[in-house]
């Protein structure tokens, strides 16, 4: 659920792994969602509702913008996992700007106690609780009965990252209105935040140089991008100023991740590459950009890499469409372990 849409993905178990159901888009009322926070529940609920009586399903994972969420990488002192939940607890206020009763939270371990440490190292996902209960009366008020909630950076971790892969990478979700950051490290999403410039602030850009229609500017800029050869370099130029607002926001997260230590004073790992996602990354160039700018490897994310064997089949769901629902992607592979098991986290 973004401010602008719900996107949904259904997906069937198959003999041998997975096929893609059904998938689609419903567009919400202007105004209807802010920065992630419901205003008009009223307009969701009636939208997810004739999405259920659609779809006929019951069930579903949602995921909340960064905006509306905490995450944090915790040092927690105690010696047995039964602990966990009670230390973090205890040490939510030192980061989080609200009262523990105010916050509803769920942890991964990613370090257990070795060489004698008595202390678990854990990725806390939190949301306020106020926010929670909001998505989860709509989402019950819209017929479905929501599994879980999470933030959006968990499901394009999902989706993005080769499972095993305990490297560290920033992916950088281009949407049509902001741009999602989220870095993975250790097989963990250990940050995450919003960068305020998305797809359809070029598109913008080429409706008041170029005096076009938006349907006509979105058209352009997918098809010549900002990739300066011969026919595109007039284009290049007119992007120019917006390019560098969105090279210096994302080379601040850049720099933010490598300046400071974790809540737990552990020093993070060096981002070793970038994975683009969302709408925006289809266009011509901007990967290549964001490569020689930031002087790091950049690539196009493969949204299908951990659900899909495209040695069985190839999803219906255009390969340029597939970069906008990775979010949506990552959520279906929630209920799925490795090995292929329905596994129901609630």
């Amino acid at each position: 659920i973004s401010d602008n849409s719900i996107k949904f993905v259904e997906f069937l178990r198959k003999k041998g792994g997975f096929e893609l159901g059904r998938f689609g888009e419903r567009v919400l009322p202007e105004g209807t969602l802010e920065n992630g926070k419901i205003q008009k529940p009223e307009e969701v609920k009636q939208v997810l509702f004739k999405l259920h009586e659609e779809l006929r399903l019951r069930t579903a994972f949602v995921s909340v913008m960064e905006e509306q969420g905490y995450l944090l990488r915790l040092r927690v002192p105690v010696k047995t996992e039964s602990e966990i939940h009670e230390a973090i607890e205890l040490q939510l206020e030192e980061h989080i700007p609200l009262p523990p009763t105010e916050i509803i939270f769920d942890y991964d371990i990613f370090s257990r106690p070795h060489d004698g440490a008595e202390y678990y190292d854990v990725s806390v996902s939190a949301f306020p609780r106020e926010v929670a209960e909001s998505y989860y009366d709509v989402i019950a008020g819209g017929g479905f009965e929501p599994l879980a909630l999470e933030i959006e950076s968990h499901a394009l971790g999902r989706a993005l990252m080769p499972q095993g892969d305990l490297g560290t990478a920033m992916l950088v979700d281009l949407g049509a209105h902001r741009t999602g950051v989220a870095i993975v490290s250790d097989g963990v999403v250990a940050f995450s935040s919003t960068v305020p410039v998305g797809g359809e602030n070029f598109t913008h850009v080429l409706e008041k140089e170029l005096n076009l229609s938006h349907e006509k500017a979105e058209e352009l800029k997918r098809e010549k991008g900002i990739s300066r050869g011969s026919d595109s370099k007039n284009l290049f130029s007119f992007f120019v100023p917006l390019l560098s607002v969105f090279r210096d926001e994302i080379s601040k997260q850049y720099a933010y991740w490598h300046s400071h230590a974790y809540e737990s004073g552990v020093e993070r790992k060096k981002i070793e590459r970038i994975i683009l996602s969302g709408r925006g990354a289809n266009m011509r160039g901007i990967a290549d950009y964001l490569s020689s700018s930031l002087g790091v490897p950049v690539a196009i994310g493969n949204p299908w890499s951990n659900s899909v064997s495209f040695l069985r089949t190839v999803p219906a769901m255009p390969a340029q469409d597939s970069l906008g629902f990775t979010v949506a992607i990552g959520l279906t592979q929630r209920a799925f372990n490795e090995n292929g098991a329905l596994v129901l986290h609630i």
